[in-house]
């Protein structure tokens, strides 16, 4: 199966918006001397994503999230045990951090904008193409691990 999002695309519009609705509209920012937290924050956060990749690069698969057919391994192992999607967990987390890096309350509704849609269309699609490739494999394992945490 084919899927027709890019989460990347998401992203990158999600940040453009973020910027421009903070720095024009945002009536209730917060205190912008959290940035050593979000730094700390957005550094795990990508950290946890990185090992994401690196367990895709060491079972030999793609991390593409278009033509999940191209998924040569199921890939459970290392923090695929603790969220079936941590480079979405990761890209969430960043956002959030970078928004509260921004100081912007207002932003944080493009970060819930971009869970809700990562949640209700881009991975359902992804794990129904997953179920059709793995089958009872992939089953199993949606019922040991959370679909976030």
């Amino acid at each position: 199966m084919k899927l027709t999002h890019i989460p990347p695309v998401a992203v990158a519009l999600v940040l453009m918006v973020m910027v421009v609705v903070t720095r024009t509209f945002d009536v209730f920012a917060v205190d912008g001397g959290v940035a050593s937290f979000c730094l700390i924050f957005g550094v795990i956060a990508a950290l946890f994503g990185f090992s994401a990749l690196c367990e895709f690069r060491h079972r030999k698969t793609t991390v593409n999230p278009i033509d999940v057919n191209r998924a040569s391994a199921l890939v459970d192992t290392g923090v695929f045990g603790l969220t079936r999607n941590p480079m979405y967990v990761a890209i969430v987390l960043a956002l959030a951090s970078w928004t509260a890096g921004l100081g912007s309350l207002l932003g944080f509704v493009w970060v819930l904008a971009l869970y809700f849609w990562l949640d209700r269309v881009q991975i359902p699609r992804e794990e129904a193409a997953l179920t059709e490739l793995f089958g009872d494999d992939y089953v199993a394992y949606q019922t040991r691990v959370a679909r976030w945490f």
